[in-house]
């Protein structure tokens, strides 16, 4: 009991998700009344649309704010809470409520892509074979991966789906052990690799399916890899930032793609002080920004962030770029660094999301209240 307990720990603690065989793709009743098509745009503020989730209304709905920083839509308005949701750069549309997930095109019924709802959610298998989890969308919207007794990939315009990674679980007749458990994180901008993470009783570490060559290739590194992981622009690396310190360490890492390797780029302790860093981007130069914060003593709760870049070995001409200090629970960078949405901590998983121009503009509050942040169209 204690190795199922210490993994249910380390699931909660990276948000790890849990993986059944997918059914046919097939058109459900409608749930929800058709929402209008996008209104005509105003002048951009952000880079592009923002879709999120908020239960603004009462019940978790997938909701679009406009570029124009104003048009707000709520996308989704089905009488049941959306679990997860992911959006291509397309505006292409998948949602998760409870164990299915859906395809939402406007002007059409929603469309059952994974449906597992039979499984029952009370044995002793469910978590780590029969639930549905983590829907990710290939950057082209054309390939779903998601969570279902292992690693899926479904190819929307056939409708097929192939199981590249099966979960690892051994039984003793009475229980079910996990011993590896794996996860869609983020697909690389080329959409031909995908960040998967690997939960097991050790801990939770990251590995990258190279879809290409239907190639797995693990990231070396601690038992414990946490906590914001970012694709570099090229897919070549993946950065890793950590805020927290305990179970895990803080610090920046990047990880070769192909080799799994790890550079260390902030060490958690340098001698002097103890270095704290989340939500780390690469720009197209080369050059890093990130969120970070230092303190020569362990501090007794977590200490607020600020908004830096650097050159790109994390450390070299490092520079704060905005005065204020942020208290985060959720950051979604424009590619060029050119500003930042912050989900500003608040109570529950959600809080105001805020504009934060990396020129030190005056900060802005487009959104009352909203989480998992994802870029559209």
């Amino acid at each position: 009991m204690r190795v199922i307990a210490l993994l249910f720990l380390i699931l909660s603690l990276v948000a790890c998700t849990y993986p059944t065989s997918p059914q046919m793709a097939a058109t459900m009743p409608p749930l929800e009344p058709s929402p209008s098509a996008p209104p005509t745009e105003a002048p951009r503020l952000l880079p592009h649309a923002l879709y999120f989730l908020s239960e603004r209304e009462g019940t978790a709905a997938v909701w679009r704010l406009a570029a124009d920083g104003v048009s707000l839509q709520q996308m989704t308005q089905v009488n049941r809470a959306i679990d997860e949701f992911d959006v291509a750069s397309n505006g292409t549309l998948v949602y998760r409520i409870q164990n299915r997930i859906f395809l939402h095109r406007v002007d059409t019924a929603a469309q059952i892509l994974v449906d597992n709802a039979s499984a029952d959610s009370a044995s002793l298998e469910f978590a780590y074979l029969e639930a549905v989890r983590a829907p990710r969308l290939a950057p082209n919207g054309a390939t779903l991966a998601y969570a279902q007794g292992g690693l899926w990939l479904f190819d929307l315009a056939s409708g097929t789906a192939l199981r590249v990674l099966e979960n690892i679980v051994e039984s003793d007749g009475e229980t079910i052990i996990p011993v590896e458990l794996y996860s869609p994180v983020a697909w690389a901008p080329s959409g031909l690799q995908l960040l998967i993470s690997i939960a097991s009783p050790q801990g939770s570490s990251l590995g990258i399916w190279d879809a290409s060559t239907n190639r797995f290739t693990r990231l070396q590194g601690e038992a414990v890899l946490c906590c914001q992981a970012a694709w570099t622009p090229d897919s070549a690396s993946v950065l890793l930032a950590s805020p927290a310190l305990g179970l895990v360490e803080p610090g920046l890492w990047r990880f070769d793609a192909s080799s799994g390797d790890a550079a260390p780029l902030i060490e958690a302790h340098t001698g002097e002080a103890y270095h704290f860093v989340a939500w780390p981007l690469q720009l197209p130069n080369g050059d890093l920004q990130y969120f970070y914060a230092s303190s020569v003593d362990v501090p007794e709760s977590d200490l607020p962030l600020y908004m830096v870049r650097s050159a790109a070995d994390g450390a070299g001409s490092r520079s704060q770029v905005r005065a204020d200090a942020f208290s985060i629970r959720e950051a979604l960078w424009a590619a060029d660094g050119s500003l930042a949405l912050v989900v500003q901590n608040a109570t529950g998983s959600a809080g105001p999301i805020v504009l934060a121009h990396s020129d030190g503009r005056p900060l802005q509050v487009l959104v009352d209240f909203g989480r998992d942040l994802r870029w559209g169209e």
